[in-house]
């Protein structure tokens, strides 16, 4: 799975994860930041394919840092997968975020009520770098491409179908339901006050 920033990923990595414990999860092999923050050792991609049964969440950015060749890619693995958000505005406010607060590796709920212009800037650089190499991987990989939007708000069915798993109801609730989504609207912050 290689993805753009804040797009459900990690939510999406935990539910295959458990629907499927017979595989090896690897999340961020190449990220130095994950590594450090972690504590565990960069993963060359000769280590991974050498593993049966194994899914891989890695950000667009860092694969293509990593120069694995399309073919090796399309010979090692069986499905490709890309994910990102068609709301450039509010994935970019979600990055400013993380980034501000150094959030990105655990679920984090938030309200965008502060400043965030210097980070806004830096990631949206960040993020139209990644998107636009999203068809470059839909060429040369056959990547499916999935988007925030049309999963959460919509259906899972279609990447469900693709990655040939299935809906399991408590682990959904768990993972992929729209009510654990980390950024919060403003009407849900609000006290209510009634007058009688």
């Amino acid at each position: 799975m290689l993805y753009t920033p804040r797009c459900g990923s990690t939510s999406i990595l935990k539910y295959f994860e458990k629907i499927n414990p017979e595989y090896t999860i690897i999340s961020q092999p190449w990220s130095p930041l994950v590594a450090e923050l972690e504590a565990k050792n960069k993963v060359e991609y000769t280590q991974i394919v050498s593993s049966k049964n194994v899914f891989v969440k890695s950000a667009i950015g860092l694969f293509f840092y990593k120069q694995i060749p399309y073919e090796a890619v399309k010979q090692d693995f069986d499905k490709i997968l890309v994910l990102s958000r068609r709301n450039h505005k509010e994935q970019t406010e979600s990055l400013a975020y993380a980034a501000k607060h150094n959030s990105f590796l655990e679920p984090t709920r938030y309200l965008i009520d502060e400043k965030l212009d210097f980070f806004m800037d830096e990631m949206d650089k960040v993020l139209l770098d990644e998107k636009s190499r999203i068809q470059e991987l839909e060429e040369h990989l056959n990547a499916k491409v999935f988007y925030y939007e049309d999963l959460y708000y919509n259906s899972f069915d279609n990447l469900f179908k693709y990655l040939e798993i299935e809906h399991v109801e408590e682990y959904f609730k768990m993972f992929l339901d729209i009510k654990n989504r980390y950024r919060l609207d403003s009407a849900s912050t609000k006290n209510i006050k009634s007058l009688i």
